[in-house]
Parts: structure tokens; C-alpha cells; sequence
């Protein structure tokens, strides 16, 4: 997956049960193609670049791909892109937007960054399996902007059944195959499933990636907005399929270390564990199509978190009556209880899970509770509305 300028070393994996149902046939968006020239200025292919350094053959370059996210000072890639012969590459760079084919070196981009230092698992030892794969992650930091201040935002979940890229939606991959010499290239829109092979090592049968392409973004598009969910680790070169190490809470560790070594810059992290409630006490109006509200007001804030929770106390003597949903300051909003219980009290919701309507976006804002009464008869009140957030 990574490419050296004379050789091509390719990543294997033997996966037979998903190679007797992956489709071999090249099959349209599905295999890498050459980015337009003028897709370069747009996202994901604004903080998509080559990451390139030293080797022990000095006459040879490591070279892979990385994408900005996060933070402008921040780029993630996979390990085996620097990692060679059982030992650590130095000297990397990184271009963001590259174009430049075989007549231009990243070398000679003038937007160019050497990269300062780096953050791994300590367990990454290279391996061409499922079990390397799931730690074939690494987060490259610089001490100034990589891509002009833009950055990607992302998505992360710890689950391997219901992690962004488990599902259908849109999805795209961007990277630099070695065969196409320093032209960026994307895989996609395309709407297939990724399944967990081991962890957080994710495999697509539907897909096809080459040589190069390794430690470039996989994306979805979600509202409109391309979120990094994970970085390519591993391909067969001829045939397709595409292995991805998703992003999880574990890799967010290694990304806020990261961008605390960077010196911070735009959207320094610090480790938040924080409770916002509002207890004042509102009531809700009884058979009534209108929504009754609860706001919280967040601030100050790291504008991307891990993990976010909700916790509510709502007094009613029958809660089939009612519709409860909380919103985010982005707009986005989840159902919490939608006239289930019959005639039994109160909707008592404690730390439930809602980092999907938040993560990869600010915050800092507005948040919501909503609640209405759908039948008649009798009335309740919201009593208590906490959310609760968490960044490493």
C-alpha cells in the first residue's frame, strides 16, 4: 500500500470468506480515478495531501497518503506508511492538494510542511494482518498550518456494528496510487458497507484502492459535509476491496496528544469531562401539537468531543402521552422517547448516548429538550435537563 519511487510494496491480507463474495469486476465510481483540477480547492481534496520522507535507500522515498482533520496543525495517515524493514522512517513531509504527476515532485510544492514529530501505538510492529491492520494508525503533527487552516471534521464511535461506516450513505476514499505517479485520486461516492474484520480494522469487498493509497481519508457525507471516518490500511492489487482502520475513541487519544504537542493552534484540546443542567421546571401543556422547551447554553468549550450524553426527568402520570427529542446546537436532533411506557409515570432518561448527532461538529451552543403531549387528560412538567460531554 505504501509506494517507494523504484519498487511498490503492496499490503496482503488473506480474508477468504470475504473473497468469495466480493465482486472482482472494476465497476465504475468503485475504482480510483484521477481528481479534477478543479475539485482541488473543494473538501475532502482541500485537506487530502502526499505524505513523502526518508528510507534506507537513500536513491528511494516512503511515500503514502494523510488527511487534516481535527486540527490545521494535524494530519492522520496509517503506520506502515513510515514503518519499513522494523524500523521508523524520518524526515516526513506533507502537500496538501498535490497534483503535480510524474513530471513534478512534492518536493517542489511551495505549500509543502515538514512534519515535527509524531504519535503511534507502541504496539504497531508492522504485519500484514487483521489483527496489524487494527493498529495501523498514526497521527503526524507540524508547529505550523498544513493546509492553509482548512481541516476536515470527523466522526468516531467505539461500537464495530454501528460505527458510521457500517451503514450505507455516501462514502469516499482519496489517495495517491503509486500507478497514477503523484496525481490525486478518489474512489467513490459510493454507498456499500464496511464490516469489522478484527476491531476497528474494517473491510469493503465493493471497493478497489492500489499501492499509494495507503493512509488516505475514507469520508461520508453527512448533511453535506465529508467526515473523516477512518484511513486506509490494506488492499489486494488486483482485485477489489478496500481494508480501513475506522476512527475510535482509542485513535482520538493519539490525535488530541498530537495536537497538545503541536502547541495547540486552532481547537487545542484539553481533557473534558463536563455536566450543563438546567433544573428550572416547565410545564408541558396537555393534548397540545406544540413543543414545550428546555435550553442549555454551552460554551467554552473544545470544539470537537467523543462522546456526548443526555439525561432528562420529566413528571407525568401517563408517558405513552408523550414526544421527547433532544437537539444539538448544529441543528441536528434525536428522538429520546416517543410515546412508549403506556399508562406508567415519569420519563426518566439517564446518560443516554447521543454523540451521533454531534460528533465531528462545534458544541458550543444551544442545546435543546423538547417535549410534547399527544393525548388528553393529564399534564406533566420537565423537571431536570443535563447534557453531559467528553474530548481526550
Amino acid at each position: 500500500m505504501k509506494t517507494n519511487n523504484n519498487t511498490t510494496a503492496t499490503t496482503l491480507l488473506s480474508l477468504t470468506a470475504l473473497l468469495a463474495a466480493a465482486p472482482f469486476a472494476a465497476a465504475g465510481p468503485t475504482t480510483p480515478t484521477r481528481v479534477a483540477s478543479n475539485l482541488l480547492t473543494s473538501p475532502p481534496y482541500r485537506t487530502s495531501g502526499v505524505v513523502w520522507g526518508d528510507h534506507p535507500d537513500p536513491t528511494n522515498i516512503q511515500r503514502g497518503s494523510g488527511t487534516v482533520a481535527v486540527n490545521p496543525r494535524i494530519a492522520v495517515s496509517c503506520a506502515h506508511v513510515v514503518f519499513e524493514d522494523g524500523r521508523w522512517m524520518d524526515n516526513f513531509k506533507f502537500a496538501p492538494a498535490f497534483h503535480g504527476g510524474s513530471t513534478s515532485h512534492p518536493e517542489n510544492a511551495t505549500n509543502k510542511t515538514a512534519f515535527r514529530g509524531r504519535w503511534l501505538w507502541s504496539r504497531y510492529s508492522g504485519g500484514e494482518t487483521a489483527s496489524a491492520y487494527a493498529n495501523d494508525f498514526f497521527v503526524h503533527y507540524a508547529f505550523s498550518n498544513l493546509a492553509g487552516g482548512n481541516y476536515a471534521g470527523w466522526e468516531t464511535s467505539n461500537s464495530t456494528t454501528s460505527h458510521p461506516l457500517n451503514g450505507t450513505g455516501s462514502k469516499l476514499i482519496v489517495g495517491y496510487p503509486g500507478s497514477d505517479a503523484y496525481y490525486m485520486n478518489s474512489v467513490g461516492p459510493f454507498t456499500s458497507s464496511f464490516t469489522s474484520v478484527s476491531g476497528h480494522y474494517f473491510w469493503n469487498p465493493s471497493v478497489w484502492v492500489r499501492p499509494g493509497m495507503s493512509g488516505g481519508g475514507v469520508f461520508k457525507n453527512v448533511n453535506g459535509d465529508w467526515r473523516l471516518e477512518g484511513v486506509t490500511v490494506s488492499a489486494y492489487p488486483d482485485r477489489m476491496g478496500a481494508g480501513v482502520r475506522a476512527i475510535d475513541h482509542e485513535a482520538m487519544k493519539l490525535v488530541s496528544a498530537a495536537i497538545v504537542s503541536s502547541g495547540g493552534g486552532i481547537n487545542a484540546p484539553a481533557y473534558v469531562n463536563r455536566s450543563f443542567n438546567n433544573s428550572s421546571q416547565v410545564t408541558i401543556p396537555d393534548n397540545n401539537p406544540a413543543w414545550t422547551r428546555r435550553t442549555l447554553p454551552l460554551i467554552n468549550l473544545p470544539t470537537w468531543i467523543t462522546r456526548a450524553s443526555v439525561s432528562c426527568t420529566i413528571m407525568h402520570p401517563y408517558k405513552g402521552d408523550l414526544e421527547v427529542m433532544v437537539t444539538a446546537p448544529n441543528g441536528r436532533s434525536l428522538m429520546l422517547h416517543n410515546r412508549s411506557g403506556g399508562s406508567a409515570d415519569n420519563v426518566i432518561i439517564s446518560g443516554m448516548d447521543i454523540s451521533s448527532i454531534v460528533n465531528g461538529s462545534n458544541p458550543n451552543g444551544t442545546w435543546t429538550l423538547s417535549a410534547r403531549d399527544r393525548a388528553a387528560s393529564d399534564i406533566g412538567q420537565i423537571t431536570s435537563f443535563t447534557v453531559n460531554l467528553t474530548s481526550f
